[in-house]
């Protein structure tokens, strides 16, 4: 019979401190925090993780190329709408200074603009023979 453990594990960042634009599924772009025998207790860390993050980081800080389209779409009552012409900075400052005043349903709008990439994860590995 075949063991399985469950590696939670963080997307590697590149010198700027955002999301590497490589292959997320590639074990060399990541970086391993943990190895559980049970699925139910990784994705219960994974879980606290995820939660942590959306409360206290700046998606914007880790990602990049997204438009402010993507943003004004989310229909948010932002107190100072995002800029047509801003670039990745302008909407990492800008989002600091809005996300105190987000409800957490607003900021779970947000973090769903990244979801496609998210920072965190889990990846199984066969134990062999148990």
């Amino acid at each position: 019979m075949t063991r399985t453990a469950y590696v939670l594990f963080r997307q590697v960042f590149d010198g700027a401190r955002r999301l590497t634009d490589q292959d997320s599924r590639d074990p060399r772009r990541r970086v391993a925090l943990g190895t559980y025998l049970e699925l139910s207790a990784a994705e219960a860390r994974l879980g606290q993780l995820m939660q942590r993050m959306r409360r206290t980081a700046n998606p914007f800080a880790w990602h990049h190329r997204l438009t402010v389209d993507h943003v004004l779409g989310l229909s948010v009552s932002w107190r100072y709408p995002p800029q047509a012409d801003w670039q990745d900075d302008d909407m990492e400052h800008w989002y600091e200074q809005e996300a105190p005043h987000l409800t957490d349903d607003e900021r779970a709008k947000v973090w769903a603009l990244f979801d496609a990439r998210p920072a965190y994860g889990i990846y199984e590995v066969p134990l062999g023979d148990g």
